[in-house]
């Protein structure tokens, strides 16, 4: 899909999930950055070898993560 948008995994996209396993691991396995929705009552914590490149508790956060992930690009 990203290459029909014509968007490099590496350079703009960004997952957004709040499962360890499946969106999280999901996207590195694709290459593309991630961020955790780590969401209180959730059914994980901790996944062995899958490690986001941010966390956040609040979706609040998500817009200045994502700018100063632009900076770093």
């Amino acid at each position: 899909m990203l290459a029909e948008l014509g968007i490099s995994s590496s350079d703009s996209a960004v997952m957004i999930g709040n499962s360890l396993e499946r969106d999280i691991a999901g996207a590195r396995n694709a290459g593309i950055r991630s961020i955790w929705l780590r969401v209180p009552g959730s059914e994980e914590y901790t996944v062995d070898h899958v490690v986001p490149d941010r966390s956040v508790v609040s979706l609040l956060d998500i817009p200045a993560i994502l700018s100063e992930m632009e900076k770093k690009s």
